[in-house]
């Protein structure tokens, strides 16, 4: 059975997943999107802040070697065990910067970027702009962003010429619905529902032979967040945000609340 930890870091944007012994997935759970679109015209988003995600560690055991280390001769233990009893749920957090373009207003959509590589698209479905709203107005939107990223490494061992080498994939796709109303012209609360997937490949090799050992797995995060906006489309705005979310891998579920924050500008 895994055992459940909890962790939580500050840790700035770029240093984000480097260095890291374990397999790890990262899944993000805070989105500080609106469901509104930038003003009138066409325009260009930047948003930082600090988040919460959860993360899936495939690892065999916290007091065992981890794979970029484990000996050749238990690198079939690994992988038969990987998807089984030995994935570990995180709950961490990191700093995040958003960048976004709006496309002109007879095209209700945005595209985003969200460093380091996830991409990402926002349908604004009813509601004006975020230039034009005002208080008691309603808007929705559909979001959705993908991701994948690739590594690997080799293991041996100091008395065998024995190694292995592995190819590790994973991939992030996300849906949300977003509603939000204005109380005032400068108040946007807003919130939805969410579901991420990320569909993961594991490849090992061994120097003593030429079959090659793969597991495929999946985690998955679904729930809802609320959020609360202050600021004009014009100047800087403030979100404040949190969510609920249950975490899924293989047999393991856990359920976690998270909170952040994040400012954003429209140039």
């Amino acid at each position: 059975m895994s055992r459940l930890l909890a962790k939580f870091s500050f840790v700035l944007l770029g240093l984000v997943g480097a260095c890291a012994t374990p397999l790890r997935i990262k899944i993000p759970v805070m989105r500080f999107e609106s469901p509104e679109l930038s003003g009138g015209e066409k325009s260009f988003g930047l948003t930082g802040g600090l988040q919460s995600f959860n993360e899936a560690e495939l690892s065999p055991d916290m007091q065992k070697v981890r794979v970029h280390d484990v000996p050749a001769t238990s690198q079939q233990e690994f992988i038969g065990r990987s998807q089984e009893d030995d994935i570990d749920l995180f709950d961490m957090s990191y700093l995040f910067m958003r960048m976004s373009y709006t496309l002109p207003e007879t095209i209700p959509l945005e595209l985003t970027w969200r460093l380091p590589d996830r991409l990402g698209l926002k349908f604004q479905m009813i509601g004006p702009r975020a230039g034009e709203a005002k208080a008691g107005s309603f808007s929705a939107s559909l979001t959705t962003s993908y991701a994948k990223r690739d590594s690997g490494g080799s293991a041996g061992t100091s008395s065998s010429t024995a190694y292995s080498t592995y190819d590790f994939t994973r991939s992030l796709i996300d849906g949300a619905l977003i509603i939000g109303y204005r109380p005032s012209d400068s108040v946007l609360f807003y919130g939805g529902p969410f579901y991420f997937i990320s569909p993961y490949k594991i490849s090992q090799n061994t120097s003593t032979s030429t079959t090659t050992t793969t597991v495929k797995g999946q985690v998955d995060s679904y729930g809802a967040n609320l959020g609360v906006q202050w600021g004009s489309a014009e100047s800087v705005q403030l979100r404040l945000e949190t969510a609920y979310n249950t975490l899924k891998a293989y047999k393991h579920e856990e359920t976690y609340l998270h909170a952040g924050f994040a400012i954003s500008k429209n140039f």
